[in-house]
């Protein structure tokens, strides 16, 4: 079943946080490493951005659903298996014993198709900074995506959109959360 262009734009607004960091990184404004020995004795510059796992795990997802929309190619097919590949290494580095669960959410289990996709990812993303920065944190991840999944939760937070969607006179796809006001990486 395809979407509406609403559930399309949600999952747009979604896309647009990486292509955002992608871009400002390239115009080196975000982080920038000059000291990187590339294995033949000189050293690279890398131009990066920081990127919570929440984000990496919605992005893959929706990059994932897009990609089934349209006719992809080998190459897009491969670059797709990379940033999934990168993604379990790196989760893998940073804990492996939170890394089994997570990765189970690596382009499955999370839902991007829905017109509440960004602000349920804006509110998980939320949640996730509120809490110490710690491993502890990291391994609460599998337990946050699956409480926005379904059930009671996810049932309230719709129904709270909509009330207050309502009360502001205007559609979901003009609201934020905005409640993140400091990130601990």
């Amino acid at each position: 079943m395809r979407t509406d262009e609403s559930t399309c734009a949600r999952n747009e607004q979604l896309l647009e946080i990486v292509r955002y960091n992608v871009q400002h990184a390239f115009q080196q404004e975000l982080l920038i490493d000059s000291n990187v020995n590339n294995g033949v004795d000189v050293n690279t510059t890398y131009y990066g951005f920081r990127l919570d796992w929440i984000t990496l795990l919605y992005t893959i997802s929706a990059l994932r659903y897009n990609a089934g929309m349209v006719d992809t190619d080998e190459l897009d097919q491969s670059n797709l298996i990379l940033i999934e590949y990168w993604t379990r290494k790196a989760l893998h580095e940073f804990d492996p014993k939170g890394a089994a669960s997570i990765e189970q959410f690596i382009n499955r289990r999370i839902d991007v198709s829905t017109k509440y996709v960004y602000l349920i990812h804006q509110d998980l993303v939320q949640r996730y900074f509120s809490m110490k920065p710690n491993k502890t944190r990291f391994r609460s991840i599998p337990h946050l995506l699956m409480s926005m999944g379904y059930g009671e939760e996810l049932d309230a937070f719709i129904k709270h959109v909509e009330l207050e969607a309502k009360a502001l006179g205007c559609t979901i796809e003009d609201l934020e959360c905005n409640d993140v006001t400091s990130i601990i990486w």
